[in-house]
């Protein structure tokens, strides 16, 4: 059959940057543009980065990082391979 992603590993990098953020109260979710939003920066996304690889043990190289990649948390369960977590 085919497997269901996972919504906890998203829904915990929403609520992680979410209290993260420097833009407080804001709404955002899969698909927002957390660069263009100012929700993550080279700081935040340093701390994103550890705080997946610790929930998922997925290591994220910094070469692989393009802003296409970590544009939004959609597109980085995508570009990480996340959606078995």
């Amino acid at each position: 059959g085919s497997r269901m992603k996972s919504p906890t590993l998203s829904q915990d990098m929403l609520t992680y940057m979410a209290e993260n953020s420097a833009v407080p109260n804001m709404r955002f979710d899969e698909t927002t543009d957390l660069i263009e939003a100012g929700i993550i920066d080279s700081f935040s996304i340093m701390s994103l980065l550890v705080f997946i690889e610790e929930k998922t043990g997925v290591r994220v190289e910094l070469e692989d990082l393009v802003l296409d990649t970590i544009r939004s948390v959609s597109a980085m369960n995508e570009s990480f391979n996340l959606g078995a977590y």
